[in-house]
């Protein structure tokens, strides 16, 4: 006679709600980790958690150093049996990445500092990011990610992301490179020796540069400044050239020409002061050629009826207010120099 039939459950135990978190591996690392937070829940007696190819790595309620994958929580009491309690996975942070496929580069003009890094883009790691370029010679750091106002240098990124992940570029190097600078514009002078003259320059550049004047074959300049301006004495036996220079790139050295070949004045004989707009003042127009020189003008009687010395103020027929009579008048133009002195007379019309 058969026995009916019997049915043995296996008892499992149920387990509350525990906190269970799981950080993901980055830097390339495995360096995941689970951990449970029992609160002040009773906790189990035992911990096994295994790795998805059921190898155990760990029976702690905090196990670290896992790989990205799939992972299951098993609790036990003593004296029962265990009870699978949930799985989780482990994730992978992608790596820091370091695009440089749109770099620019550009170099720093005649070591001015206006050299510039720009167009690297980060992808991956755990953003914010946080950046230090250092130049290799000098040791400056900078901390964004695209660079203005560089000189010349080898210049090397890092980048950190939250979790402390790093890194770096390969070595960047910015070039001191020179541009084409315009030679400054000198006209010829006219002049007699050892007259005091202006020499300007006529194409005057905006910008940082400066312009120099050299004397002779001397590479230390006479004198420098932003104008282009400069007086010099004129003699025979020297000789000046001007340059410009804009950071540490020069300009060809041009000379100035002085021109000894005595006076070339186009000095007018009448002049008529009647205020239609004509010929009202007695004008020499070479006169800016000729500077540190002075013209007196005087009456038949010898009395001083004008004088300039070198403000470029014309005659207008006048000496202290009043009208100067029609007639002719004698000037003295002072050279200054071993020119001498031109002589000549104006005649006042109406």
């Amino acid at each position: 006679m058969e026995s009916r039939p019997f049915t043995i459950s296996v008892a499992t135990t149920i387990f509350p709600f525990y906190n269970v978190s799981a950080s993901p591996s980055n830097c390339d690392q495995f360096n995941g980790k689970i951990d449970i937070d029992f609160g002040t829940g009773i906790r189990p007696d035992q911990i096994r958690v295994v790795d998805q190819g059921d190898a155990a790595v760990g029976n702690t309620s905090s196990i670290a150093n896992l790989r990205p994958g799939s992972y299951k929580i098993f609790f036990k009491n003593d004296g029962e049996c265990e009870t699978f309690y949930r799985q989780i996975e482990i994730t992978q942070v992608p790596m820091l990445e370091v695009n440089a496929n749109a770099l620019s580069v550009i170099g720093d003009d005649c070591n001015r500092g206006n050299g510039r890094i720009s167009g690297i883009s980060i992808s991956g790691g755990l953003p914010p990011y946080t950046y230090v370029w250092v130049e290799n010679a000098s040791g400056q750091s900078y901390c964004t990610l695209d660079l203005l106002n560089l000189h010349a240098g080898i210049y090397r990124l890092t980048v950190r992301d939250v979790n402390g992940c790093t890194i770096a570029t390969d070595a960047i190097s910015l070039q001191n490179t020179g541009e084409f600078i315009a030679a400054p514009l000198v006209q010829p002078i006219n002049v007699c020796p050892g007259m005091r003259v202006q020499v300007n320059v006529k194409n005057q550049q905006p910008g940082s540069g400066v312009y120099s004047l050299y004397k002779g074959t001397s590479t230390v300049p006479e004198h420098t400044n932003k104008t282009g301006d400069f007086t010099i004495t004129a003699e025979p036996a020297s000789s000046y050239y001007l340059s410009y220079r804009l950071g540490e790139c020069e300009s060809v050295h041009v000379p100035v020409k002085l021109n000894f070949e005595g006076i070339s004045m186009r000095i007018p004989s009448t002049f008529s002061p009647n205020g239609d707009g004509v010929n009202d003042v007695w004008l020499i127009h070479d006169l800016a050629k000729y500077k540190y020189i002075s013209i007196t003008i005087f009456n038949r009687n010898g009395q001083k009826v004008f004088s300039e010395n070198g403000s470029g103020k014309p005659f207008d027929g006048t000496w202290k207010g009043s009208v100067l009579t029609i007639g002719t008048y004698y000037y003295v133009i002072n050279m200054k120099g071993t020119c001498g002195n031109l002589t000549g007379s104006v005649t006042i019309l109406k």
